[in-house]
């Protein structure tokens, strides 16, 4: 008698199960269809911000990857029963069919377990067509964005509108910092923490002074690990310095110090920082690399100055965007201000060309691949030098900005490049116990290989790429090319070449 309860209520739980799943599909594509009929009017309207957009096309890639899980659910059995029906053989034209009660029972259970496969395969088509309708209205709405025509700088009458603007932005915020200062919450908070502050303020200031020192520290005695311990060093370094910067701005965000608009773009100080540090460190790294006697001092001195200039190009555009985000900018005075940096990039680029220029005409005599690369950067660079502010000024400063300050990044990470790649032969010289250069051999120019390939994404996220499209672009490689009915994916030609 108890085993007949326990066999009962088993099968209870298991009808209850089954129910509870099978409603749960029903209301997940009730949600879907919801889901979908929303989706479908944001995007008829064309009311919504790129943002919104961005986030509606994130759900919509979330069920879009649902469905395309439940099209492989079943394929095993599916399979099986299609194994089956063909063991059966052809169904005779004329005459009675012997086994018709099975090849239609087998029919049956085919097609109720691709009944659930068809939905998803419907449902998936539907929200992959709505993921591109959204993708080209982004598009269509950034290319009419660059393409925008604003106030010009040339015009004087708006300098002084655009300057007392800018000057009643830093007002407002100077005014909430010292109301802070003098409220007593502020007070209390700096009383009630006042070991804490002092013992984190101390700290941070000796770490920045003594990064220096501590980084020397890793600093090998022999000569064959010189080079990637001093690489490692100056890594540290300046790890340490952005660390202290970060625990500072982290003490005062956390004593409400910044007000509440302020607060908000303080949060963009932590990047902020990391432009300088990752600057400085560039240039001290190329600095380095690049032994050109006759040249040292003056390359060494433009270098100093670009390590200071392109990072404050970077955070002024990205603090007046924060400005005119909170409404303390008017739009036009962003576009002046957007225009003077411009301009400010172009000289800096055109600076740039002509240190680039001055390196290669320095070391005319050896003609290496890397000097014709260099060569036709300058000639990039240049360009971009004159066309952004002139387009800027004549009043495309979208357009100017967008051409500019990506260049400046493209830079960084082009000596980003130069120095992991020059890692990889001092890292192969201090293995293998080799001069520099014995160290020139395939393995490291592999590895070079593959830094370059893998900082593409970068470089297109640095261009406006948006990293949405970058991953769709990644999943449609995945799923490679269809034929008949199995699928090529280019994952297994790389696949078979490793083997």
């Amino acid at each position: 008698m108890i085993l007949m309860k326990k066999i009962f209520l088993a099968l209870v739980l298991v009808l209850i199960s089954f129910n509870f799943s099978w409603s749960e599909e029903i209301t997940d594509y009730e949600k879907w269809e919801l889901n979908a009929l929303r989706a479908e009017t944001v995007i008829e309207t064309d009311r919504a911000s790129i943002e919104a957009l961005e986030k509606l096309r994130a759900q919509l890639v979330q069920w879009r990857t649902s469905f395309q899980q439940l099209q492989n659910e079943n394929q095993d059995r599916i399979e099986t029963i299609k194994t089956q029906i063909g063991s059966l053989g052809p169904k005779p034209e004329s005459g009675v069919d012997p086994v018709e009660d099975r090849r239609v029972a087998l029919d049956q259970q085919l097609s109720k377990l691709n009944e659930p496969i068809v939905r998803a395969q419907e449902a998936f088509n539907r929200a992959d067509g709505m993921i591109s309708e959204i993708d080209n209205l982004i598009s269509q709405r950034q290319a009419t964005e660059f393409l925008k025509l604003g106030p010009s700088i040339l015009n004087p009458l708006l300098w002084g509108t655009s300057l007392g603007d800018l000057f009643k932005s830093f007002a407002t915020l100077s005014k909430e910092t010292s109301e802070v200062f003098s409220s007593s919450y502020f007070k209390e908070q700096v009383s009630s923490r006042l070991i804490s502050v002092l013992l984190i303020s101390i700290f941070s200031i000796l770490l920045f002074i003594y990064s220096g020192t501590i980084s020397n520290q890793l600093n090998a005695a022999t000569r064959r690990l010189e080079k990637v311990t001093d690489f490692l060093s100056s890594c540290v370094k300046y790890l340490l310095r952005y660390l202290s910067i970060y625990s500072l701005i982290n003490l005062a965000q956390s004593l409400g110090l910044f007000g509440i608009r302020g607060d908000l773009i303080a949060e963009n100080f932590y990047l902020w920082i990391g432009y300088f540090i990752f600057a400085f460190w560039l240039v001290e790294r190329l600095q380095r690399y690049w032994q050109a006697p006759a040249i040292d001092n003056s390359i060494s001195k433009s270098l100093g100055n670009f390590a200071i200039v392109s990072p404050l190009i970077l955070v002024a555009q990205d603090f007046g965007s924060q400005l005119g985000r909170l409404q303390l900018l008017e739009q036009q005075s962003f576009a002046i201000l957007s225009s003077a940096i411009t301009v400010l990039a172009g000289i800096m680029l055109w600076r740039i060309s002509i240190l680039i220029k001055l390196i290669v005409t320095s070391n005319s005599t050896s003609g290496t691949l890397q000097l014709k690369l260099l060569g036709f950067l300058r000639r990039i660079v240049l360009v971009v030098a004159v066309i952004s502010p002139l387009i800027a000024v004549i009043g495309y400063v979208n357009a100017g900005t967008a051409i500019a300050l990506p260049m400046i990044k493209t830079l960084g990470l082009l000596a980003l490049i130069v120095i992991l790649q020059r890692l990889t032969f001092d890292v192969y010289a201090a293995i293998l116990n080799k001069s520099e250069d014995e160290a020139d051999a395939l393995a490291p120019v592999l590895i070079g290989f593959i830094i370059t390939i893998s900082v593409l994404p970068f470089l297109a996220i640095i261009w406006g790429t948006r990293v949405s499209s970058l991953t769709e672009l990644w999943i449609q490689f995945q799923d490679g090319i269809k034929v008949g009915e199995s699928r090529i994916s280019p994952l297994d030609f790389l696949t078979f070449i490793l083997l």
